[in-house]
């Protein structure tokens, strides 16, 4: 399986879940633009620092993260896509960076009893170890809205 198996797999895995929500309750998604916050994903000064995969080699098609560590074989969708779900706010990439990147990442993940020593944010590991950096900011961004949604019949 090549480097863009990840942002497949991803799209085919939420295009499984949303046929399943729209079989089992009835869901129907809309979208709308909102004014919120966002981070945008740019190259730091320092440049980028992964590591450029040839699409023809072979990758494993799961990111794995946990405590702080990630490590995945994907494009910049793939990586917005996970820094999305890490920072708790959409990300837009504003890199201009096409190709397929080896990430490997490790931070400090907020903890109720602060930061582990030794190790920096997600904002310092990226632009250390990725050469990225995210910038907040406020803007239109695409969101979900629930058109329709209705309790499930017994089985």
């Amino acid at each position: 399986m090549g480097p863009v198996s990840f942002t497949s797999y991803m799209t085919r895995h939420r295009q499984r879940v949303q046929a399943l929500l729209s079989d089992r309750f009835g869901l129907v998604l809309g979208t709308e633009t909102k004014v919120m916050p966002f981070y945008s994903l740019k190259l730091a000064k320092s440049g980028n620092k992964m590591q450029v995969v040839d699409e023809n080699s072979p990758a494993d098609p799961i990111a794995r993260m946990r405590n702080g560590q990630l490590a995945m074989t994907t494009d910049m969708k793939g990586i917005v896509s996970m820094l999305t779900d890490i920072v708790g706010r959409p990300v837009i990439d504003e890199t201009g960076l096409t190709a397929y990147y080896k990430v490997k990442l490790e931070w400090t993940p907020d903890t109720e009893d602060g930061a582990e020593e030794g190790k920096g944010s997600i904002f310092t590991a990226l632009k250390e170890q990725l050469g990225l950096q995210l910038e907040s900011k406020k803007g239109p961004v695409p969101v979900f809205v629930v058109e329709k949604i209705e309790r499930p019949s017994e089985n």
